[in-house]
C-alpha cells in the first residue's frame, strides 16, 4: 500500500503542476493516512452533502474547533507546537514572517482541518464533487472540476483573477486479501465489527490528499449554484410548492436577495421544472401505493365524497337560471372526467365583439389536479367578464374542442367573434378542427414563451419593444420595432419574426376589423375570488365550481347596480368610455383643421415637424387613425373636426371653460360604438341575477367516483402531436396507468446570432424555430385548415 501511495504522489506531482509546492513533511503527513493499517483501522464516513459552516472556513472558531466539527460530530484536537507545520499556502506565508504567534495559531488550525478533512471516504467520484461543490457554495465561493480521472481529481476556485484555493484528490485500490473460508451455506463469513455496507462496498474509494482552502485576497468567485444545489435550497423549494406558476425572473431575484446566490434564469426554470416533475411522480407512487397519512386519507374521502354531489349542484342551478348550460360528464369507469358551466350568451352582442380563451391549473393537495379553461369577454365599461368555465383533467386537443364545441352550440359566437387564445398547439389545433378563423395569439403568452420554451431572456428594456410591434398601426412601424429588439436581443428578434403577423399584431386589422385594445386573453385581469378570500384554484371540482358560482353571481349583482344608477343618472355612455373620450379631448388644442367639404376634414399635429394628414368624414364618423377604427371612440382628430363646424356649448358640469373652446361631450356620443351606450348595457345586465342551490337541497350521487390524478409532468413526444395522438385517444388504459413521457430537455441558447457558426433551424413546413423538422411538425395540417378558412373569409 505504501508503494499505492508512492505512485498517488507521482500523480499528483504530475497532475497538479500548477499547485504550489508542499513542503515534505505534509506530503509525509497526508501520505501515512494511505497505510494499509490506517485503512483496516480508519472509520468509513461516506458524506453526500456538506452540512453548513462557518462563514470563513480557514478560521476556527473561539472554542478551537474546526469547520469540519459539524460534519463530523468530533474532531482531534489541533497539535502541539512541537508538531510539524501542515500545508501552508502562499498567503499563510507571508502572514508567518509578519507574526509568528499568528502563524502558529493559523497552523494549528488549519492541521485540525485537514485532519477532519482526511477522515471522510467518497465512494464514488459524483459524491466527492457534490461535497466540494457544497463547500465552497457555503462560503460564497463556486469551485470547478480542474482535473478529473480515474484515479485523480483537482478542484480549483472558480475565480478570473488567479487563486490558492485548491482540492486534490485521488482513488485508492486497496490490496486484494485472502478469501475466508466459507461456512457449511456456502457464505463468506462476516467480521464482528462490519456491516452488509461495509461488506459490498469494500473496493475503491476517494480521498482527499492536498491542497489549500484558502481563498486569495484578489478572489473574485461568487456563489453561483448548479442545478443539483438549486433543487437542494429551501427557498426555492417553498416557492414552487406554493405556486407552481412563480415566473423564473421572481426566484431569481428572491434567491439574490434572500441567500445571495447569482443564477440565471435558464438554470433556476431547470431547476424549477426538475422539482415539479419530482412532485408529480411523488403523487403518482402515493397514489399508486396509498401512502398517505390518516389525516390526508380522511382529507381526501371527504373531497371524493363532495365530488358526488356536483352533478346535483350543476342540475340544480340550470334549473333555478334558465339562462345557464352546465354539463357533468364522466368516463367508462364512472370516474369524474369534465364539467362545464355557460352564462347566457345574448348578452355577447351588446359587448365589446372580441373573446378570450384561456386555461388555469387546479391544483388541489390530494383530491384533484385538472385545468380550468375560461371563456371571457369584456363589456362597454371595460370590465372583463366571464362566460363560462370548465374543468377538464388536463389541456388537450381533446378537451379544447369539447369545450368550444359546447360554447357554439349553446349560442357564443366564437365564428364571427375575433378570438385570443394562449396559443399553445392543444388550442390552435381544436380551434382549426371547428373552423373558427379569427384565431389571434395572446401577447402576454408570447413573451412568456420567448423565456420559457426557447430559453430567450428578454430584459425589461427589451420587453418593451415586444408590445410596441404588436400595437404597431402600419407595417414600418412593425418591422422597425422587431429592429430595435435584434439590436439588443437578436434571438428574440428572430424568433418573433417566425410568427404571422397576422395570429398577434394589430396592423393587418387596423382598417378590416376591431379588436377593442386587444392583445391578451385577459386572464390576469379575471377575478377568481381574490376579492372576495376565494380560493378556488386549490379546491376539489365541487368546491372549485362552488366558489366560482359565488364569483360569478357577484359579477352580475355588479353589473345590475351599476346599470340601475347609470339609468337613473341619464347617462348616455359608459363612465371609462367617456373618460377615454376626455383623454382625447384634452389634446384637441395641439390639432389644425382644414375643412374640404362641409363633413370631409383633414387634421394634422401642429406641433409635429412633419405634417401627417388624418382624413375625417363626420358624415359616415369615420377617421383614419387606428385609435378611432379600432375603439371606436372619437378621437382627437374627429373632435377637433367637429370643434370646428359645431358650436360651442359650455357646461360647468363637465368642468369645460367657455375659454377652451371645446365642445359639449353630448355633442359626440353619437359617435361612439353600441357596446359603450348605456341603454344597451342595460338591456345586457339590468334585472339579470344568478341564483345558487341551498346546501340542503344537493343529492349525492354514490355512482360518481373520484377523479383520476393526471401526471402533469408528461408531455406528448412530436410524433405522438403530429399523428394526432397527443391526448392517447386510441390508448384505452386509464390516465394514471399510462406510461410517462420523458420531458425533452434542449439546450439553452445564449450565444448571440451573429456570433454562431449556423443559424437557427426552421421547420420547411410551419417556417418556425422551434426545435423540429418537416417530418416531426406538429403544425401540418393546422395552417392549411386556417389558410382556408382565412381565404374563404377574404
Amino acid at each position: 500500500m505504501a508503494a499505492k501511495a508512492t505512485h498517488a504522489q507521482q500523480q499528483l506531482q504530475h497532475g497538479a503542476a500548477a499547485a504550489p509546492m508542499y513542503p515534505p513533511q505534509a506530503i509525509h503527513h497526508l501520505s501515512h493516512s494511505s497505510s494499509s493499517a490506517s485503512i483496516a483501522h480508519e472509520p468509513v464516513i461516506p458524506i453526500a452533502y456538506a452540512p453548513p459552516l462557518p462563514s470563513v472556513l480557514p478560521v476556527a472558531p473561539p472554542n478551537g474547533n474546526s469547520v469540519f466539527s459539524h460534519a463530523l460530530g468530533a474532531v482531534p484536537s489541533p497539535p502541539s507546537a512541537a508538531s510539524p507545520s501542515p500545508i501552508l499556502s502562499a498567503s499563510s506565508a507571508t502572514a508567518a514572517s509578519a507574526s509568528a504567534s499568528e502563524t502558529h495559531n493559523k497552523a494549528s488550525q488549519m492541521e485540525a482541518q485537514w485532519r477532519a478533512l482526511k477522515t471522510m471516504k467518497w465512494y464514488h467520484g459524483k459524491e466527492l464533487t457534490a461535497f466540494i461543490q457544497d463547500l465552497a457554495l457555503q462560503h460564497g465561493t463556486r469551485a470547478l472540476v480542474a482535473t478529473s480521472g480515474g484515479s485523480y481529481k483537482k478542484f480549483v476556485c472558480s475565480s478570473e483573477t488567479p487563486c490558492s484555493w485548491l482540492i486534490n484528490a485521488v482513488c485508492s485500490r486497496p490490496r486484494k486479501r485472502m478469501r475466508p473460508a466459507e461456512d457449511s451455506n456456502g457464505n463468506e463469513p462476516r467480521q464482528a465489527n462490519s456491516t452488509a455496507e461495509d461488506d459490498g462496498r469494500r473496493g475503491r474509494y476517494w480521498y482527499i490528499t492536498s491542497g489549500t482552502l484558502q481563498h486569495d485576497a484578489q478572489c473574485s468567485s461568487t456563489a453561483k449554484p448548479t442545478a443539483r444545489q438549486l433543487k437542494n435550497s429551501m427557498l426555492l423549494q417553498s416557492a414552487v410548492q406554493n405556486d407552481a406558476r412563480v415566473s423564473s425572473a421572481v426566484l431569481v431575484e428572491r434567491l439574490k436577495a434572500q441567500e445571495k446566490l447569482v443564477c440565471s434564469k435558464s438554470m433556476v426554470y431547470k431547476a424549477k421544472t426538475d422539482l415539479l416533475d419530482e412532485l408529480t411522480k411523488s403523487e403518482q407512487l402515493q397514489q399508486q401505493n396509498g401512502e398517505s397519512s390518516n389525516a390526508a386519507v380522511s382529507s381526501s374521502t371527504q373531497d371524493h365524497t363532495t365530488t358526488q354531489c356536483l352533478p346535483s349542484y350543476l342540475a340544480q342551478m340550470s334549473a333555478l337560471n334558465p339562462h345557464v348550460m352546465s354539463v357533468v360528464e364522466r368516463d367508462g369507469e364512472s370516474c369524474f372526467s369534465r364539467a362545464m358551466l355557460a352564462m347566457d350568451p345574448t348578452g355577447v352582442w351588446n359587448d365589446q365583439s372580441v373573446l378570450g380563451i384561456d386555461s388555469v391549473e387546479v391544483q388541489h393537495p390530494s383530491a384533484y389536479n385538472g385545468t380550468e379553461l375560461l371563456l371571457v369577454g369584456r363589456d362597454g365599461n371595460l370590465n372583463p367578464i366571464i362566460h363560462a368555465i370548465a374543468l377538464v383533467p388536463e389541456e388537450t386537443q381533446e378537451h379544447w374542442t369539447w369545450f368550444l364545441d359546447k360554447m357554439i352550440a349553446h349560442g357564443f359566437p366564437l365564428r364571427r367573434f375575433p378570438l385570443y387564445t394562449n396559443g399553445r398547439y392543444a388550442v390552435s389545433a381544436s380551434c382549426a378542427t371547428l373552423q373558427i378563423p379569427h384565431v389571434m395569439h395572446c401577447t402576454q403568452h408570447l413573451v412568456h414563451a420567448l423565456a420559457q420554451n426557447d430559453g430567450i431572456a428578454l430584459t425589461d428594456q427589451q420587453e418593451p419593444f415586444v408590445w410596441q410591434a404588436q400595437q404597431a398601426e402600419t407595417e414600418n412601424e412593425y418591422f422597425m420595432a422587431l429592429h430595435q429588439l435584434s439590436q439588443g436581443n437578436a434571438a428574440a428578434a428572430q424568433y418573433v419574426k417566425q410568427l404571422d403577423p397576422k395570429r398577434w399584431a394589430l396592423f393587418p386589422y387596423v382598417t378590416l376589423r376591431k379588436l377593442y385594445g386587444w392583445h391578451t386573453t385577459l386572464l390576469a385581469q379575471v377575478d377568481h375570488g381574490q376579492n372576495m378570500g376565494l380560493a378556488p384554484h386549490s379546491q376539489s371540482p365541487y368546491e372549485f365550481f362552488k366558489a366560482m358560482t359565488l364569483v360569478l353571481m357577484n359579477g352580475t349583482f355588479q353589473r345590475h347596480e351599476r346599470a340601475v344608477a347609470w339609468e337613473r343618472a341619464h347617462r348616455v355612455v359608459t363612465p371609462e368610455a367617456e373618460r377615454m373620450m376626455q383623454d382625447e379631448l384634452a389634446r384637441v388644442h395641439m390639432y389644425n383643421v382644414v375643412m374640404s367639404t362641409p363633413h370631409l376634414a383633414f387634421v394634422w399635429n401642429a406641433n409635429e415637424p412633419q405634417i401627417r394628414q388624418r382624413r375625417v368624414d363626420l358624415q359616415h364618423r369615420t377617421c383614419t387613425c387606428a385609435f378611432r377604427m379600432q375603439w371606436g371612440i372619437p378621437c382627437r382628430h374627429m373632435l377637433a373636426a367637429l370643434h370646428k363646424v359645431l358650436p360651442f356649448q359650455p357646461s360647468s358640469h363637465n368642468g369645460l371653460h367657455p375659454a377652451s373652446h371645446q365642445i359639449h361631450p353630448s355633442q359626440c356620443y353619437e359617435f361612439f360604438d353600441e357596446c359603450y351606450l348605456v341603454r344597451n348595457y342595460i338591456s345586457s345586465f339590468k334585472g339579470r341575477y344568478l341564483e345558487l342551490p341551498l346546501e340542503e337541497s344537493i343529492v349525492r350521487d354514490p355512482s360518481l367516483r373520484p377523479a383520476r390524478l393526471v401526471p402533469k409532468a408528461s408531455t406528448p413526444t412530436s410524433s405522438s402531436r403530429s399523428s394526432g395522438q397527443g391526448d392517447h385517444d386510441n390508448d384505452n388504459r386509464p390516465n394514471a396507468e399510462r406510461p410517462v413521457n420523458k420531458q425533452k430537455k434542449r439546450r439553452v441558447r445564449t450565444r448571440p446570432l451573429q456570433d454562431r457558426k449556423r443559424g437557427i433551424y426552421k421547420c420547411h413546413k410551419c417556417h418556425r424555430a422551434e426545435g423540429h423538422n418537416k417530418g416531426t411538425c406538429p403544425y401540418q395540417q393546422v395552417p392549411q385548415l386556417q389558410q382556408q378558412q382565412l381565404q374563404g373569409a377574404t
